[in-house]
């Protein structure tokens, strides 16, 4: 069974770029990619993610 990530950045080349390097490894599926908070809270809700990679320097008011 794959683990389902999440991936939270602005910027859609650092998205792509962790998808892509996600793709590498059969045990991880990425189920969604967020560019704001509102979009990664409402993505979080529906998809319910065992993962998420975020972007460390984002804010974070909307956790």
């Amino acid at each position: 069974m794959a683990f389902r990530a999440l991936i939270i950045d602005d910027e859609a080349y650092a998205r792509g770029r962790i998808k892509r390097l996600l793709q590498n490894y059969g045990e991880i599926l990425v189920i969604g990619e967020a560019s704001d908070g509102k979009t990664a809270l409402d993505l979080i809700n529906r998809t319910i993610p065992d993962l998420i990679f975020r972007y460390s320097n984002a804010r974070v008011e909307w956790i």
